[in-house]
This record gives structure tokens, sequence and C-alpha cells, in this order.
């Protein structure tokens, strides 16, 4: 499942959406898990693009009357800028704009969704209501965690992957910054010390920056708006390397199954 950085990349890249108009609308009419309102397209339809943001895993494209359109990739959706793909059939959502520019919804296993939702209920939507903090902003700080951490015995990696805490931390990145930060994925969130949460707060956003400077990981279905793929797996330090030696110490990289996820780490270098 694409997780914060392969959103926010293709986020990025739709930018020269913005200002244009959309001239016309084409669904599918194929059943996803939100269904969209009834007057989807008529809410769309000559509604000029004011802006781009993202909120956990959704992209929200902002229109002139204050309506944003919600999209999420779920596990196989893909956002296409000017760029056909071979799967027309999977194309749920096809919007013409201005400057003859394309935007399609692509998803094979129909995990995703599109809908429409008033701006003004952002942060009281279904959808949003229950997010925690956005990593990439202050509101992820060292007190925020060790306040969500100070009285709870649960292992940690599944905490920083909680979309109720923190969003879009999801099991890639996890690994990736508690390698980083030398913690054990395995440790009980309340045993870190305010050096150990300094740490691993910072490498959190570290980690999620480079990925999204490598264009996010392309581990199946993920692409970027033009069709690319990112480059960040080629990055891993231990996600996806059980067996292989620790880059840094040459211990073996073990997998522990926790709450049903794969849990990579270096047992020598993560204490």
């Amino acid at each position: 499942m694409p997780e914060l950085p392969e959103v926010e990349t293709v986020k990025n890249s739709l930018y020269p959406i913005i200002g244009k108009k959309i001239l016309s609308i084409n669904t599918s009419g194929k059943k996803f898990r939100i269904t969209p309102p009834a007057n989807f397209c008529n809410l769309l339809l000559n509604k000029r693009i004011t802006d781009l943001t993202r909120r956990s895993k959704y992209i929200l494209i902002h229109l002139e009357d204050e309506n944003i359109l919600v999209i999420h990739l779920g596990m196989s959706g893909k956002i296409l800028l000017n760029t056909e793909t071979h799967n027309n059939k999977h194309n749920h959502l096809e919007i013409d704009l201005t400057g003859d520019n394309r935007l399609i919804f692509n998803d094979a296993r129909r995990f995703g969704l599109y809908t429409v939702i008033p701006g003004s209920e952002i942060n009281t939507h279904n959808l949003f209501k229950n997010l925690g903090v956005e990593p990439l902003t202050p509101a992820l700080n060292p007190g925020y965690l060790h306040k969500i951490f100070k009285n709870r015995a649960a292992p940690i990696k599944p905490l920083l992957m909680d979309a109720s805490l923190i969003v879009g931390v999801g099991n890639i990145y996890a690994a990736e910054s508690l390698f980083r930060a030398k913690i054990s994925p395995l440790r009980a969130a309340k045993s870190l010390n305010e050096g150990e949460i300094a740490t691993l707060c910072e490498m959190i956003k570290i980690i999620l920056f480079e990925a999204i400077e490598s264009g996010g990981s392309t581990l199946r279905d993920y692409v970027r708006s033009s069709g690319d793929i990112g480059y960040f797996q080629h990055k891993f330090k231990v996600y996806g390397r059980v067996g292989q030696e620790c880059y840094i110490c040459e211990e073996v990289i073990l997998n522990n199954k926790m709450a049903g996820r794969s849990t990579f780490y270096c047992p020598k270098c993560q204490s």
C-alpha cells in the first residue's frame, strides 16, 4: 500500500493542474468502499482547481467553490496525469481539464476511493475526524511522542503505525526510522528515554523526507503520476532484508511478526 511519501510524491507531481478548469468527468460506476454523492459529476463540472494538499494518505484537490475532491490510492491505486494506462478497464475516474490535461484515477483492486466533501468538513468528516498528527509538521515532536509513549507497555513499532496517533508512518518507514534511531521495534514504548524519543522523532522526519526526495518506494503497484517508479526501496537498510547481513554490523537481519505485519530489524544495532 502506498504510504505517506508515495502519496506526497503523487500530490506534488499534480501541481500543474492548479488553475485548470474541469471540462468533463467520466466514472466507471464500479462500487468502492465509499460511494460518491449522487451528483458527484455536477459538483465538479466547470469548477476550477485552486489548490492541492494531503491529509494522511488522502490527496485533496481543492475547488473554487470550496468543495474538495478526495482521492485515496488504497492498495493498488494510481493517479496519472497526461499518461494513458494500458488497463483502461480499471480507470474509475477520468477528468478532462483545460490545456489538454487529463487526470486518471486507476485502481485494479478498488480498495481506494474518490468522493467530494465540503471544505468545512475536512476535520469532522468520517474519513478524517479520527486521524492523528502529521509527521512532517511541528505537531510531531518529542513532547508529543513522550505523551503517547509514557504509559504504554505495547511495542513501539505498532504505535508508530497507529493512524489515530500519527498518520502515514507505515510499515516500511517505521522499520527504517527505528533502525536509523538504533531502537528495537520490540521495545515497550514506555521504556524509551528522552534522548531516544528525540532521536526517533528526528529520524522519522528524516526518513520520510528522504523517501519523498527519492519519489517514494515502488514494491508492487505504486507509480508516480508520470507513470515512473520511486527509488527509495534501493535505500532500505532493514525492510525486506530478512536473512541478509546488516550494512553496519554484518549481523543477520531478523523478521518478527508483530500485529500481523512483518517487522524487520537488526538485533545488534537496535537495542
